[in-house]
């Protein structure tokens, strides 16, 4: 049994764009920081987030990312 959840790649980059914090993404994915890096990883490799949002978003969460 595959024990991964499904995460929208699409609503976490709409939640990042609005301004949610890293710490808000943490609780509503229930989330690790690790999954958390993680993930943000993963949407800049697809190309969903580029590295500039992820370096304004970052710095503003600079505590967990």
């Amino acid at each position: 049994m595959d024990s991964r959840r499904r995460i929208s790649a699409k609503q976490v980059v709409e939640d990042i764009r609005s301004g949610t914090t890293a710490m808000e993404l943490l609780h509503k994915y229930k989330l690790t920081s690790n999954e958390l890096r993680r993930l943000l990883d993963k949407l800049l490799h697809s190309r969903l987030l580029d590295q500039r949002e992820l370096d304004s978003w970052s710095t503003l969460n600079h505590e967990i990312t």
